[in-house]
């Protein structure tokens, strides 16, 4: 068994979303993005920040990308923009990218390596696949 992996943060975050191989937190609008790393022998690295639109409400990982619940929106980006798979890939915002659904609200999301669910306040689950 290891011992536990402490990192010391320059914020007393009001929320925490872990991945296979990220950790985010972060406070109102901003995310700080660590790389855990491959192996419990790894030290945490931090990646970077980001500034979003408006007060985060959850921030979920997969292996590959952030959703980012604010303003009533989901931001999906990569989390690492330096990494070949997602280099030229562009950040989504939900519900914009579905026809008919610009006047919804997203309410919570979940995601995993495969795919982003959101519902809204209209009472639509959408079921999106990241390929």
């Amino acid at each position: 068994k290891s011992a536990p992996t402490m990192i010391t943060l320059e914020i007393e975050p009001s929320f925490l979303a872990i991945g296979p191989y990220h950790l985010a937190c972060g406070m109102n609008n901003h995310v700080w993005f660590y790389d855990l790393g491959r192996s419990l022998n790894d030290s945490p690295l931090l990646l970077g920040d980001r500034e979003y639109m408006s007060e985060i409400k959850e921030v979920s990982l997969s292996s590959e990308y952030c959703a980012v619940l604010c303003g009533g929106q989901i931001m999906l980006h990569p989390i690492e923009s330096s990494n070949e798979t997602t280099l030229n890939r562009e950040p989504k915002i939900f519900p914009d990218e579905i026809r008919g659904m610009a006047e919804s609200v997203i309410t919570c999301l979940a995601l995993t390596n495969d795919f982003l669910c959101f519902a809204t306040d209209l009472g639509n689950i959408v079921h999106f696949s990241l390929e």
